[in-house]
């Protein structure tokens, strides 16, 4: 739900996980805009302000600066006001604002190679994309290889839940991220936790988890355990009997020529999707 901007999520937008040096801190995927230009683009791009300044008021005369100025700006306070995702998913915030930063850049590197020495303008820009390339390429693929799977996998999980099963409780768990794609169907979905109120009576619901192992050979004993970890039952006088069975598997892997080629590994994310049966337990 849209709320006002926020200092929180704007520093995430700007700044979030960023290093200097090394470009992301943390996880190897870059979500802020400044981690996304560092270390080439970015400090290329400030020595290249500072070279301008020092220079003068006529060299910022670049046509559009000021729009693109204002654009950047809005895209970014705007976006603060967006619901808060986790961390790897603020990417699709950040490639809104990357656009006229991008074109603000570009300007003032081409500016300064007109000032020093204009035939050195393109070999110096393809060196600086050349290594903003090598640098940024492990936290490219890791993205895709992670937050890639989970879309496919909850995508493909939720589809069948929603033409398959009414009227259930489904508990959904690990797709912990704010994307949230709308189905209408007649289901009830919980995330993380579910309490059952009682269990004087058998009843049913069923539970879509995320787990990462290879989709050729699933094992269900670790999401059997966080399953029952997440799911409360009451304490009753008559002990109670749980059942909790898949039903069906949906990997984060494709058809896609990434996937056959270039990924070529089963070690993936998947959705699991599992019934539980519970009710009291015959003396």
């Amino acid at each position: 739900m849209w709320k006002p901007a926020n200092f929180e999520t704007l520093s995430t937008i700007v700044a979030g996980n960023f290093h200097p040096i090394n470009g992301t801190s943390g996880p190897d995927i870059a979500y802020s805009i400044l981690s996304v230009l560092a270390p080439a683009l970015l400090w290329a791009g400030m020595a290249s302000v500072a070279f301008l300044g020092l220079k003068g008021r006529n060299s910022f005369s670049l046509a559009g600066w000021g729009f693109l100025s204002v654009w950047a700006a809005v895209a970014i306070v705007s976006y603060a006001s967006f619901p808060r995702l986790p961390e790897g998913f603020m990417a699709r915030y950040v490639v809104v604002g990357l656009v006229p930063i991008s074109l603000l850049l570009g300007g003032a590197l081409a500016r300064v190679s007109e000032l020093i020495r204009p035939k050195m303008a393109i070999p110096a820009m393809v060196f600086l994309l050349s290594l903003h390339a090598s640098h940024n390429f492990d936290s490219t693929r890791h993205l895709r290889n992670t937050l890639g799977q989970v879309i496919v996998a909850y995508d493909l999980g939720r589809e069948y839940v929603g033409a398959q099963i009414s009227d259930s409780d489904v508990l959904v768990i690990g797709f912990d991220y704010g994307y949230h794609r709308r189905t209408d169907d007649t289901n009830r979905y919980y995330r993380e936790t579910l309490n059952i109120e009682s269990t004087d009576r058998p009843g049913s619901f069923h539970v879509l988890i995320r787990t990462d192992q290879n989709t050729d050979t699933i094992e269900h004993q670790s999401t059997i355990e966080q399953i029952q970890k997440s799911v409360s039952f009451p304490k009753t006088d008559r002990p109670t009997k749980v059942e909790i069975r898949p039903l069906q598997t949906f990997s984060g892997l494709t058809d896609t020529l990434y996937d056959k080629h270039i990924y070529r590994n089963r070690q993936a994310f998947a959705g699991i999707l599992y019934k539980v049966t519970y009710g009291p337990k015959k003396s």
